[in-house]
C-alpha cells in the first residue's frame, strides 16, 4: 500500500510543481512598451521586433510585429497603421472591425493558415467570441485554431491605429494567455468611428432607422379623449386594448462571413408599431458582427402588422424584437 501511495502522491507533486513553476515564469514577465509605440504590454522575454505591410480588400496596412515564443507558446503583437481608415466604405466601426478580422484571417495570418489547410485531417479556423467593450477602444475576441495549435485572438481599433494581439499554443494554458492580453494598454486618446448612415440614419433622439421622436406616434391619430389620454404617445404593450397583430415577418439572411467565423447568438431590436402600420424607431440593443445586425434591422423593416387598439382608436406600441442565429 504504501508504493501505491507514493505513486498517487507523485503525480500531485509534480503539479505542485508546475504550478509554481508557471506562477513564477508569470510574474517575471518584463513590460514591453516600444519607443515610438502607444501601447505597453507583458510578455516573457524581450520580443524579436520586424516591419510588416498587408492588404485585405480595400485595407492597406503598414507597422511592426512584436513576437516572443516561450515554452511553446507564442506571442505577437502587431502595431499597424491604416492610411485608408478615412475612406467612407470603412466609416462604420462595427464593418471596420468586420474588415480587421479579414485582415487577420486572410492576410495576416494567411501563410500559417493556408500551410495547414494543405494538411490532410487538421483544421484551420477563426471563430467570433465577443466583443470586447472593457477599454477605451472598441475590439473583438476571436478564437483560432491552426492544426494542433490554439489561442485567442484580441484586435482593438484606436483612431488609425490596429493592434492585433495572437497568442498561441500546442497547449491552451489560460492562464499565462490571459496575463498577456489582459496586460495590454494603449494611451491613445479613443476615437469615434460613425456608425453607417445608409442603415443607420441619424435623429434628433440617436435612435437607429426611419424614426420619429421617442414617445410621439407618426400619422393622423390627433384625437385626444375628453379624460385626457394622449393616443399620440407611444403605448407599453399592457397599454393597449388589443396588441399589434403580426401579419408577416420575414426572417433575415445568415451571411457568409457570418459563416466564416461561426458567429452564433442574437440580435435584439426596439421599436415601434406606428399607428399608420409602419415599424419605426428601430433601435439596436444586443448586435452582432459580419452582417447580422444588418440583416436583422433589413428583416424588421419588412414586416407587415396591424396596428394595435387602444379605445377602438389605432395607437402606436413599444415592441421588442429577437433574431436567433446558428450555425446548424
Amino acid at each position: 500500500m504504501k508504493t501505491l501511495i507514493r505513486l498517487y502522491i507523485l503525480p500531485i507533486i509534480i503539479a505542485l510543481y508546475s504550478s509554481a513553476g508557471m506562477a513564477q515564469d508569470a510574474s517575471s514577465w518584463v513590460e514591453v512598451s516600444p519607443e515610438g509605440e502607444a501601447f505597453t504590454l507583458m510578455m516573457p522575454l524581450t520580443p524579436e521586433i520586424s516591419g510588416r505591410k498587408y492588404q485585405s480588400g480595400r485595407m492597406n496596412v503598414t507597422g511592426k510585429l512584436y513576437s516572443v515564443n516561450s515554452d511553446g507558446i507564442t506571442y505577437r503583437v502587431w502595431s499597424l497603421n491604416d492610411q485608408a481608415l478615412a475612406n467612407s466604405a470603412l466609416a462604420d466601426q462595427d464593418s471596420y472591425l468586420d474588415s480587421c478580422a479579414d485582415l487577420v484571417w486572410e492576410s495576416m495570418l494567411k501563410a500559417e493558415r493556408e500551410k495547414v489547410e494543405k494538411s490532410r485531417g487538421k483544421i484551420a479556423s477563426m471563430n467570433y467570441r465577443r466583443e470586447l467593450l472593457g477599454g477605451a477602444f472598441p475590439g473583438r475576441e476571436y478564437s483560432i485554431t491552426l492544426g494542433t495549435a490554439q489561442g485567442l485572438v484580441h484586435f482593438y481599433i484606436a483612431q488609425s491605429r490596429i493592434y492585433v494581439l495572437v497568442v498561441m499554443s500546442p497547449i491552451y494554458n489560460s492562464e499565462l494567455i490571459e496575463q498577456f492580453l489582459k496586460s495590454f494598454t494603449t494611451k491613445q486618446k479613443s476615437a469615434t468611428i460613425d456608425a453607417d448612415p445608409i442603415l443607420f440614419p441619424r435623429d434628433e433622439t440617436t435612435h437607429f432607422g426611419n424614426s420619429t421622436p421617442t414617445g410621439t406616434a407618426t400619422g393622423g391619430n390627433t384625437a385626444t379623449s375628453r379624460g385626457g389620454e394622449d393616443y399620440n404617445r407611444v403605448f407599453s404593450p399592457r397599454e393597449v386594448t388589443q396588441k399589434a397583430r403580426i401579419l408577416s415577418k420575414p426572417e433575415p439572411e445568415y451571411t457568409e462571413a457570418a459563416r466564416k467565423y461561426a458567429v452564433s447568438g442574437t440580435v435584439v431590436l426596439r421599436a415601434v408599431f406606428s399607428s399608420t402600420g409602419e415599424l419605426t424607431n428601430i433601435r439596436v440593443l444586443r448586435k452582432l458582427p459580419h452582417g447580422l445586425t444588418e440583416q436583422s434591422v433589413i428583416a424588421a423593416r419588412g414586416m407587415k402588422f396591424q396596428p394595435p387598439i387602444k379605445d377602438g382608436r389605432p395607437v402606436s406600441q413599444y415592441i421588442q424584437i429577437e433574431y436567433n442565429f446558428n450555425l446548424y
